[in-house]
């Protein structure tokens, strides 16, 4: 399973930098940060006993968040970049043509790094 959802880190991450906790599955921490599971899980169910949960977003959950295009102003220009996915023998590669790539070795990571990178930098609002 964790091969199709974003790791811990990365759903920490997007948690901090606003993204709506809303997925199919979660990434539950039971009494202290440092011993977690996924689990299934339904936020409009009862959660007593579990002290910290973030979501652990599916890949088809945060490429839907994504632009297809990021445009840049600077000065008097403006630029277009297209969302480019490929996947390589390194693993898979997201990025803006020509703006900015990421890599990793699962889809959701790749595009919870993308996702990670436009909102640090003001390039997309947070819509998870």
């Amino acid at each position: 399973m964790r091969k199709h959802v974003s790791n811990l880190e990365l759903s920490r991450k997007m948690e901090e930098l606003g993204c709506k906790q809303e997925s199919e599955f979660y990434w539950v921490c039971f009494n202290d940060d440092k011993s977690e599971s996924i689990k299934v899980w339904d936020l409009r169910n009862n959660h007593i006993g579990f002290k910290l949960f973030y979501s652990a977003f599916l890949a088809s959950e945060i490429a839907e968040s994504l632009p297809l295009t990021v445009c840049v102003k600077k000065r008097i220009h403006t630029r277009e970049y297209f969302l480019e996915i490929q996947k390589l023998s390194l693993g898979w590669t997201i990025y803006y043509m020509g703006l900015h790539g990421v890599t990793d070795k699962t889809l959701p990571n790749a595009l919870a790094k993308m996702e990670i990178f436009l909102l640090e930098h003001g390039l997309m609002e947070v819509g998870r």
